[in-house]
Parts: C-alpha cells; structure tokens; sequence
C-alpha cells in the first residue's frame, strides 16, 4: 500500500538500497533514496524495529556507586519490574505473551539464583576456587578474571531454555572480549551485540523467532532485537559482577580484591523496591525498604556537614531511628556503611575543590 508524503515526512525503510539519513535533532533514519521514476514523490512506508541503546563505555561500570549496582537493585527488585532490567523503556506492552512470560521467568530465576549465591557467600568461595588471594591486586588481562566470570555468570545466567551461548568456547570469548580486551573507554554500540546474534546457529535463532508472529523476516527482525537486549544486559551483569567483588584502579588496569564486596552490609532479601532503576545514581532512600523509610525520620546531618560546629565533617544518625527497636540491626549496619562512603566522597570533593583553587591561583600568579 502506498501513500503520497510531504517534504518533511518521515519515511522508514528496510533493505539493500538503503541509506542513512541524520539531522541535527533527530535520531537516525532509514530512508530510500528517491529515484527519477515518474512516481518518485511516492514511497512505501514500512516499520523498522529499533535497536537496542548503546550501553556505553565499560569504564562506566566498573566504578563503584556511580550507578546503582544490578548485584544490589536485582535482588531486591520486585517481580513486575523485572523486564525493565532488560528491556529499560522499550514499551513491554506491545511483547507477545510467550516471550514476556519466558523473559521474566528467567529473570525471576536469576534473582533467586544471586539471592541464594548472596546468603551463602558464594561469590567469596569462587574467588577463593580460582586462587584469589585477599589484598591482592590483579591486572585486568589476568585469566583468573574470565575463569571467576565463567563460574558465576554461567551459574546466574544459563538455563536450559535460554540460548545465550551454546558453547563453551563462545562463552568464554564473549567474557574475554569485554572483561580482558575492550577499551575502558570505548562505547559498547548496537553493532557489536548485532555481531553476536549473526554468529547463532540456525536452530537458536529459529528457537528465539519461535516466540513473534508474522512474516520470517519480520520473526527474525524482532527475535535480532530482543536478544540483542538480552545480550546488553549480560554485558552489563559483567562489569557489575566485577565491580561487586574487585575495586577496579582505572589508571594501572587492574583490579584489588581485598574481600569487601560492594554494599556488603546491605540486607539482600526480597523487599518492595518497587521503585528502583536500571541506572539511577545512589540515593539514601535506596538503603532501606519503602516500609521504613515511610515510618522512621531520615537521618539528622548536622552543620557538621559544612564544618561549622567544629566536628569535621562527622555525621550522626538520628536517635529515634536508632532506637528504633522495629528496625533491623543489618538496616542499620547498611545505614551506616552508607554514611561512610558519603563522608569518603565529601573529602574526595574537598580535595578536588582545593586543588582546583590552587591551580587557579598559580594561573593567576
């Protein structure tokens, strides 16, 4: 069916002749090049599936509560929100009901599977399997690293309805690749998890498209999209498993394992966060279930903050949530292992600002 278009509409294509359109305040486009047919100033519109987001670069990551980690969010994270993990804002309504049901039960599957690795301290005894020692520091092309990978992400991870991989060299090369080779700094796009889903047999994909209605092409388009998403979460899950048990030293490459896990006082059981991104930055609500923030005041911060009472940058937790016989020890314990990292970045920023003013100074000098 075709319908006759203006200047400024926008017009979708799919296939060989095609060529890429970009303006200034728009998202890339596929649109066909107009021919000197008599009907040129008609063209047949058809829909292009939208890839996935372009995940970024791995140094993003591996850097301690910038973002949220998947190892603290997942856990925690209440069963109807687990498709945002992977699909992010891709509308889920439009999923057909198979692929949303068999999505979600693996996810439900891999958070009970990182609760379980959680309580029984799993992740400290692969560590020590792989000959890990505490307080050492690892350069970042040591196989150590893809073998500690390989154990938990495949325990996580694999099902026998899920085709990520479907051997054991393709996993290991897919570790490798991010985690040992790939540039810190160098953006992880569309193209590359596109690579990936091309390298799959004919049955995991006929497998994948088995769950989309419509054409085979239209099937395999889709199923491209989905597992592509699937995969960027994977990648995601292995910088944030990295960056749960090492401290990763961006300058040297390397990472130090000295046995204190990323929110290591955190209760990891199954609450109401409802409400917690993909991506958001570490706020103080996000340490405590939604049942106690409602109920206990938040914590008191004094002038201290400033330095003005003469107590340093010192913070104290308010006494009524303290006192609170209701509120679990391990809440508190997070609490405060959350108060220490806040001072910790408080000197960080102190220390930037003097040294910016001393630059400053010596500029003006």
């Amino acid at each position: 069916m075709k319908r006759k278009v203006t200047d400024d509409t926008r017009t979708v294509f799919s296939g060989s002749d095609i060529k890429r359109e970009v303006t200034e305040d728009e998202t890339p486009v596929w649109k066909k090049p107009r021919t000197n047919r008599q009907d040129s100033s008609y063209e047949t519109i058809s829909t292009e599936v939208p890839f996935v987001t372009p995940l970024g670069a791995p140094l993003k990551y591996l850097n301690r509560n910038r973002f949220t980690s998947l190892w603290i969010a997942l856990p925690r994270a209440d069963q109807s929100r687990l498709l945002k993990f992977v699909l992010g804002d891709k509308p889920i309504e439009g999923l057909p009901g198979s692929f949303k049901v068999f999505l979600t039960d693996w996810l439900m599957s891999v958070q009970q599977k990182m609760m379980q690795m959680l309580e029984n301290d799993d992740l400290r005894k692969t560590m020590k399997s792989v000959n890990v020692k505490c307080h050492e520091s690892i350069k970042r092309s040591d196989e150590r690293i893809c073998t500690f990978l390989q154990k938990t992400l495949r325990t996580i991870l694999e099902t026998q309805k899920l085709f990520i991989f479907e051997r054991e060299l393709s996993w290991i090369i897919f570790i490798r690749r991010f985690a040992k080779n790939w540039k810190l700094k160098e953006e992880i796009d569309e193209t590359v998890l596109t690579s990936v889903f091309a390298e799959l047999s004919k049955k995991a994909k006929k497998e994948m498209s088995s769950f989309f209605t419509g054409s085979q092409e239209h099937k395999s388009k889709e199923a491209k999209v989905y597992y592509c998403h699937i995969l960027r979460f994977v990648v995601k899950f292995t910088f944030n498993t990295l960056r749960h048990v090492f401290k990763f030293d961006s300058e040297n490459s390397t990472f130090f394992y000295d046995g204190e896990f990323e929110e290591d006082a955190t209760v990891y059981q199954r609450s109401q966060w409802g409400n917690v991104a993909e991506e958001n930055e570490v706020k103080p609500c996000h340490l405590l279930p939604k049942e106690v923030v409602s109920r206990v005041p938040p914590p008191n911060f004094p002038s201290s903050l400033t330095g003005d009472d003469g107590a340093g940058t010192w913070r104290r937790l308010n006494s009524q949530f303290v006192s609170d016989e209701s509120v679990p020890r391990k809440w508190i314990d997070a609490f405060k292992s959350q108060e220490a990292r806040w001072e910790a970045r408080y000197q960080e920023l102190k220390a930037e600002i003097r040294e910016l003013k001393e630059e400053k100074r010596r500029g003006l000098n």
